[in-house]
Order: structure tokens, then C-alpha cells, then sequence
């Protein structure tokens, strides 16, 4: 608290430096307004560095107990790691797994369809190319940019494929 404070001082003693040749043209309203502005982004700052303070302090907590649990109860947490599976297996179905991801990858697609469109019209544009060089660019692009959609889908495709695992 005495670092915000002092923090907050010589912010305060910056602003009035600056102020008191232009006193005339700014009015008190208006510096209260600037200090307000600035209390509230170090408010901010600070809680957004609590709340990662937060989140790794509980990630600590986690790891620990759980390490502490699979060092006595190995059996124990090895059948909820299994149940826990199951319940996620069971809880989203095969098709419902396939709409969602096909939803969440649906904008960025277009979006890079857009982008491989423009390139294909610049690449067109370039008169210096031969016709091998631009299907050989055309296709490296293509590649480049769709790369990380076939790696999700082949993913999803893999969970889909696998045999059930229950009895």
C-alpha cells in the first residue's frame, strides 16, 4: 500500500508540474478527472496481478494434493482418472463433438479462404512467374494456411474412430 501511495504521490506531483504553467487552462475538474483515470487503470493492473496470483496459487494446490493422493492412493486415483474419462466419452456425443468444432473453426476458415483468394489474385498479377512457379506458391500457401484446421479434424477424427472402451 505505501508504494501505491507513493506512486500515486508523485504522479500527483508530475501532473502539477506540468499544470502550473498551464493552470490557467486547466481547471481542478480536470486533474481530478486525469488522477481518477489513473487510480482506476492501477486498479485494474493490480487486480488483474492478483487474479494470476490466484490462479497459479490454486494451480500449486491442485498439483500438491494430487501428487499427495497418487503417492498414497495410486489405485484410487487411477480408476477416477478412468471414470472421469468415461463420463466425458459418454457426456459428448460423436456428433456432437464434430458440430462443436466444426462451429468454432467455421469463421476462421472463411476468413482464410479470403486471405488464399487475395493471394491467388496477386500471385496472378505477377507476370515474372511461370505458370509451374505459381501452382507450386499457390499450393505452398494453401498448405501453409490450412495446416492447423487438417491437424484439428484429424484429431477429432481420431477420437471418433477409436472403439469403445466400456465393457
Amino acid at each position: 500500500m505505501r508504494r501505491i501511495k507513493s506512486r500515486d504521490d508523485n504522479i500527483y506531483q508530475r501532473k502539477s508540474a506540468s499544470t502550473h504553467e498551464s493552470e490557467d487552462e486547466k481547471s481542478q475538474d480536470d486533474i481530478d478527472e486525469d488522477d481518477e483515470e489513473d487510480d482506476d487503470e492501477e486498479m485494474e493492473e493490480e487486480d488483474d496481478i492478483e487474479k494470476q496470483e490466484n490462479a497459479v496459487a490454486m494451480q500449486n494446490s491442485f498439483r500438491l494434493i494430487y501428487n499427495v493422493l497418487s503417492e498414497t492412493n495410486s489405485h484410487v486415483v487411477g480408476q477416477v482418472k478412468l471414470f472421469v474419462h468415461e463420463l466425458r466419452r459418454v457426456t459428448v456425443l460423436w456428433d456432437e463433438l464434430w458440430l462443436g468444432t466444426m462451429a468454432q473453426l467455421q469463421e476462421e476458415i472463411s476468413r482464410r479462404v479470403d486471405v488464399l483468394k487475395e493471394e491467388l489474385q496477386r500471385l496472378e498479377s505477377m507476370t515474372h512467374l511461370t505458370k509451374d512457379e505459381k501452382e507450386f506458391l499457390i499450393k505452398e500457401k494453401q498448405d501453409v494456411l490450412f495446416k492447423s484446421f487438417i491437424t484439428v479434424l484429424e484429431a477429432v477424427s481420431q477420437i471418433t474412430r477409436a472403439p469403445a472402451e466400456t465393457p
